[in-house]
């Protein structure tokens, strides 16, 4: 119930169960051949995703060097699966959200913890702001390492901040810091999951609502299926000419995930129209914004 998007009871997988004589071979057999201070480390789940992924690399990687093949947006998927070493995640959070930290709250002693802070030495300061207001968005968020990283310091940052009771810090941090896109379902799974057993670590008895992960693998209709939904908007061809725009412009987001921009088309659509129809003045009196447009 608390991470659906893996363990979802109405999908048809979920009705087939594993024998348990099945399923203690299966444990025994994963337990047998992994040290046990592996399941310890966050990044477990990422050690095994990475080699789940290897044989189709080389096989996609094969084609293009002996064949020429070009990588088709089918490929994007196992051949951009690339695990990020624990010093790169922890160089980058630390001087990036912790720099942030550090800057709004000087006197903070936390960099003690983080073994590769980069002290700004022309001690730059910014106005501080409720850890609650912080986002932290990877756009590209895999199995989640720099996510799981980037909750151990949000968790010390409530600590010190003090506002937040203690056992409601994973919930607070899972709900309204951390963020996180791929264009891989399973990777999207596998940070939930991630990130579901972080907060559980930290409190057991918490109840997860919340967890802002997003895959960005929208399969688009077509032909008749997207003339269908078009009609819909028959008697309205305002809104009908916005979806028409939104729907191009959305044509490779299987592909391009969320580095995808339809913001300038929409703008661009909306003025046109503006300019077209009785509609216009009307527009004129509120401007579209993408605030108001939501």
């Amino acid at each position: 119930e608390e991470i659906k998007v893996l363990f979802d009871p109405k999908n048809e997988y979920s009705l087939i169960v594993p024998r348990y004589p099945v399923l203690k071979e299966t444990i025994e057999l994963i337990n047998d051949s992994v040290n046990y201070d592996a399941y310890k480390e966050d990044e477990m789940l990422g050690w095994v995703y990475q080699y789940f992924q290897e044989r189709e690399k080389d096989r996609i990687f094969e084609e293009v060097r002996t064949k020429k093949k070009k990588i088709s947006g089918s490929d994007i998927i196992p051949v951009t699966s690339l695990y990020t070493e624990k010093y790169m995640v922890r160089f980058l959070v630390e001087n990036s959200l912790g720099a942030m930290w550090m800057e709004m709250h000087p006197q903070s002693n936390l960099y003690k913890k983080w073994e590769y802070f980069v002290k700004d030495p022309n001690n730059t300061t910014r106005e501080p702001k409720p850890i609650k207001e912080i986002k932290f968005l990877d756009p590209a968020c895999g199995s989640g390492h720099f996510l799981l990283y980037a909750f151990d310091l949000f968790y010390d940052m409530y600590l010190e901040e003090g506002r937040v009771p203690e056992n409601d810090i994973p919930e607070y941090i899972l709900k309204y810091n951390l963020h996180g896109i791929d264009i891989d379902l399973r990777s999207i799974q596998l940070s939930a999951l991630g990130l579901w057993m972080k907060a559980k670590t930290k409190n057991p008895d918490i109840r997860i609502g919340q967890i802002n992960l997003v895959s960005a693998d929208a399969v688009m209709v077509d032909g008749d299926r997207l003339n269908e939904f078009l009609d819909e908007f028959r008697e309205d061809e305002v809104a009908k000419e916005l979806v028409k725009t939104i729907w191009r412009g959305l044509h490779n987001v299987r592909e391009l995930g969320s580095l995808l921009k339809v913001e300038e088309q929409i703008d661009e659509a909306v003025e046109r129209m503006k300019s077209q129809t009785k509609l216009g003045k009307e527009w004129e009196k509120e401007p579209f914004t993408w605030e108001s447009g939501k």
